[in-house]
């Protein structure tokens, strides 16, 4: 799944290999920031404009979607209903009303639609522990429902899932876990802290959907690639088969795509062949902490629906420059590592 923001990396993206991805939606999109319309005008620019990717988002973009009219007249159309796959909401520096504003749209669109909410909640007036003295209250993941994601799970910011107080994960978190809200990583360049990641792990609380949020900004440092994430929750102790459902079972599930996520007859044939290799080296998370690592897990082959592809592997690992870029940001944590 892709949400239409990554799309402005398109253009610098072909080291990655996107283009051969053939599950790939643009999917409804809604932000509180002023520029909130901006993704959908940049995926209708691309897909009537840019002649190098015409083709190819005509073959493997599902739907797109302006948010107005997503939000305002989804009930409309039988139509639009089946071509929406999920409701991505995007919580970005803005206004209290604004936030709540977005946050209730969000929550309506999703249940009328019947798809997914997937929630980006990392700086936000909503908080992610309500006042049990104020249950009307908005408060995220506490309204949010089973089978909906909450991304950038690990992260340090304003919104963590930690109380910087205590050094637990919230009540309310943990609740939505039990109720079916589903957990995922989404370490990107600036959601995954080894602080925050510890506290959860001592508790078990492992992600259900393991996402890089891999862009142009991190596929060099601090996330680099999918075995890499995986490699810094096999250093936390989250179990090997878990690692593995997360990043295959899970998602497809999460996702509805029923054709991938397990090797079953009659499946496509993606495969990945993966292997645990021995190292020594002090792995950084997005914030400039670092962590010393001894088992590394590794690509070996991989092939897409039965076809073997090249595996590519990142150039300096781990990247001075990255650690670097993450401590400007390391001031800005409300969890992190004792100064």
């Amino acid at each position: 799944m892709l949400g239409v923001q990554v799309l402005q990396h398109f253009l610098v993206f072909e080291s990655l290999s996107l283009t051969s991805q053939r599950h790939v939606f643009v999917v409804c999109y809604t932000s509180p920031s002023t520029d909130w319309q901006r993704p959908a005008v940049l995926a209708e620019h691309l897909v009537e404009n840019q002649t190098r990717w015409r083709s190819w988002m005509r073959r493997n973009v599902l739907s797109v979607f302006k948010p107005t009219v997503m939000l305002l007249s989804v009930s409309r159309s039988d139509y639009q209903r089946a071509c929406v796959t999920m409701v991505v909401w995007k919580l970005k520096h803005s206004g209290a009303q604004m936030y709540h504003f977005s946050c209730r749209r969000a929550l309506s669109a999703a249940k009328r639609c019947a798809v997914p909410l997937m929630v980006h909640h990392v700086e936000s007036t909503i908080p992610t522990q309500t006042d049990r003295a104020s249950p009307s209250s908005l408060g995220c993941p506490k309204d949010l429902q089973a089978g909906d994601i909450y991304t950038h799970t690990y992260n340090g910011w304003r919104c963590s899932i930690v109380d910087p107080e205590t050094k637990e994960i919230h009540s309310d978190v943990i609740e939505a876990k039990a109720r079916g809200v589903l957990f995922d990583s989404g370490h990107g360049a600036g959601a995954f802290n080894w602080t925050v990641a510890e506290i959860a792990a001592k508790q078990n609380f492992w992600p259900n959907l393991m996402g890089s949020d891999l862009h142009t900004e991190n596929q060099e440092g601090p996330a680099y690639d999918i075995p890499t994430v995986m490699t810094k929750f096999l250093h936390l102790g989250m179990p090997l088969n878990e690692i593995v459902r997360s990043v295959t079972s899970s998602p497809a599930r999460a996702y509805s795509l029923n054709s991938i996520g397990s090797l079953s007859e009659g499946m496509d044939a993606d495969v990945s062949v993966l292997r645990i290799d021995e190292c020594d080296v002090n792995l950084e998370d997005t914030v400039g902490q670092k962590r010393n690592v001894k088992k590394r897990i590794l690509p070996v082959a991989v092939w897409r629906d039965g076809k073997e592809h090249q595996v590519v592997l990142p150039t300096i690992w781990p990247n001075t420059n990255a650690i670097k870029r993450g401590l400007m940001i390391n001031k800005h944590q409300i969890v992190k590592d004792k100064e």
